[in-house]
């Protein structure tokens, strides 16, 4: 940007900016993440409570759990 003829007040003004929204993006994803993983993982355990263990739903527990995972590692990173 410097090169571009901005002055370096201004391009650390940006580029600063533009840290602070890819860090909201990153914090929002992790959240979805979370709530997603949540929702699967408690879903597939109450259909299988409800079914009284006759359909498992591990697909749903595991799905869930790879999303919680995953919003952890990103909230972390």
């Amino acid at each position: 940007m410097i090169n571009q003829g901005l002055n370096v007040e201004d391009a650390t003004t940006v580029v600063s900016n533009l840290k602070q929204q890819e860090h909201e993006a990153k914090i929002d994803a992790s959240n979805k993440e979370l709530g997603y993983g949540t929702l699967w993982a408690l879903g597939g355990i109450a259909l299988t409570a409800i079914t009284d263990g006759a359909v498992i739903f591990y697909g749903a527990v595991l799905w869930g759990g790879w999303l919680l995972l995953k919003g952890i590692y990103h909230k972390i990173g």
